[in-house]
């Protein structure tokens, strides 16, 4: 056994980077050593390359004609190449490698694959891994551009330490975009960023910051996908970090004993090569963007829909109020409808255009967050992902609300074009029912907001509601109250309110 493993197995991944092949041969090691140093044949036979002798004497010619044999290898092909090759390939021909050249080696060949490319014939996109490792606080443990070989890659891995003690998921997501998708740390601007993030557990140390730091993410053009180990797990939590469309990028076993099948799931996830716009259904006015397991359809001006299939020449500022209350968040489903039609309210709208601009305001027993109309001018896709919040219980501050909106998001500074008589001001607020703060101000905030020139909507989210203070905060109490009891509601009303 070598003095310090650490240095002795870091040489061994230089060599290997230059094309060296290593071949371990020890009397009384450290086997763990040894296998890090040989290089393997494949991840899935470490010690191909190592053998063991108890004494110098049993180096017998048994011995070295196998350790011969693994220097002069004969070729043999693995499952994936049967299903792509003939088996009695042993010599570089035209096919032998998908991509890259092709190289004549004693009793076989081998394929000295592009840096895009890897595997045996060069036939997989290469892929860089890095990994975060967070407790009390988090630390990039190792760059994806450490390790060029699986077989280094993995041994790395092992050797990361676990640590205990809290759960900081904010302070992970926040060094996947200031260091770890950096190029300094191996990105590279022409590939697709995946994060995974791996818990059993709920952030409790700044937990309220975890839903900002997974939407800078995103905001940042890494895809977030969840995979959770047990029932403990807060659903509303993981949601918030998660990617859309969430049943492609969230994923749960109960125990540790399923780990195997979350690994092949997240795998299945996060390989998704099918070009989604062959088959999508963009209207001529739209030009499809294909995104993972989904896809996108950038429209013409005055087009706007899923599929481009809505034509409006309406200017309009929208404000979208949203109660995030305790009786709300209770209720995962209920969380889930504001945010599903939030987001069929904007992709509703020529936001791309800027025909339409679009405020949020979040709200429980106070203003929790504010997006203004010149946060994401032009780009519906940043608004889009901009839709989560933090929201762990609270009284209904509805006045509260409706008051940030006339003396902070109506404001030109901050996007609004109220001084433009051909701009309509909308405002939608959804709610499960009556306020509970200071709730004789909720009816004149509204009031105040129509005397701005507003029209205000009144969603109401769930069932067995009082409906009477959500009617008087309507412009019109029949034609500007909607109903919506159900997630199966939330396409219809949003069509009604966007017609």
């Amino acid at each position: 056994m070598s003095s310090n493993f650490t240095a002795t197995w870091q040489e061994a991944v230089r060599t290997r980077v230059a094309n060296v092949k290593i071949v371990g041969v020890g009397q009384d090691i450290d086997m763990n050593e040894l296998v890090a140093v040989a290089t393997s044949a494949a991840p899935s036979t470490p010690q191909s390359n190592v053998f063991v002798a108890s004494n110098y004497t049993t180096l017998s010619d048994q011995l070295t004609n196998k350790i011969s044999s693994a220097i002069c290898a004969e070729f043999h092909v693995n499952e994936l190449s049967v299903m792509l090759y003939p088996t009695d390939f042993k010599y570089c021909n035209s096919t032998s490698c998908m991509k890259g050249q092709c190289i004549e080696e004693f009793g076989g060949f081998s394929c000295k694959c592009p840096s895009t490319s890897t595997g045996t014939y060069c036939e997989r996109d290469k892929t860089r891994i890095g990994i975060i490792v967070y407790s009390d606080d988090a630390e990039l443990s190792i760059r994806m551009n450490d390790y060029w070989i699986m077989q280094d890659l993995i041994t790395a891995f092992k050797r990361v330490l676990y640590k205990g003690q809290k759960t900081n998921t904010a302070s992970a997501l926040n060094l996947l975009y200031t260091q770890a998708f950096t190029s300094f740390n191996g990105d590279r601007s022409d590939v697709p960023n995946v994060a995974v993030i791996v818990t059993d557990g709920n952030s409790n140390v700044n937990p309220s910051s975890t839903v900002d730091e997974a939407i800078a993410c995103r905001l940042a053009g890494i895809r977030l996908v969840t995979a959770s180990i047990g029932d403990s797990v807060n659903p509303a939590e993981i949601n918030n970090i998660a990617s859309f469309p969430l049943q492609f990028n969230t994923f749960n076993v109960s125990n540790y004993t399923l780990f195997d099948k979350l690994v092949h799931l997240v795998v299945q996830a996060t390989c998704d090569s099918f070009n989604e716009c062959l088959s999508n259904t963009c209207q001529p006015r739209g030009t499809c963007v294909n995104l993972f397991h989904s896809y996108q359809c950038r429209c013409q001006r005055f087009y706007a829909g899923l599929n481009c299939e809505r034509y409006c020449t309406v200017r309009s500022d929208v404000v979208i109020v949203l109660d995030v209350s305790g009786s709300i968040g209770y209720l995962e489903d209920w969380y889930n409808m504001l945010i599903s039609f939030a987001r069929e309210i904007i992709n509703g709208l020529d936001v791309d255009n800027d025909v339409a601009r679009v405020a949020i305001v979040a709200y429980s027993t106070d203003v929790i967050k504010t997006i203004y109309f010149n946060q994401y001018i032009g780009n519906r896709t940043k608004l889009l992902e901009s839709l989560n919040f933090y929201h762990d219980g609270g009284t209904t501050n509805t006045q509260a609300a409706l008051y940030t909106v006339a003396n902070s998001v109506f404001d030109s500074n901050r996007g609004y074009r109220g001084n433009d008589n051909g701009v309509l001001k909308s405002v939608i607020l959804l709610s499960d029912g009556e306020s509970n703060v200071q709730a004789e101000n909720t009816v004149p905030a509204a009031n105040n907001l129509k005397r701005l020139g507003a029209r205000v909507y009144s969603v109401v989210v769930g069932t067995d509601i009082n409906y009477a203070e959500m009617e008087r905060v309507s412009s019109n109490a029949t034609l500007y109250t909607y109903r919506m009891p159900y997630v199966s509601d939330v396409v219809r009303v949003a069509s009604k309110l966007l017609t």
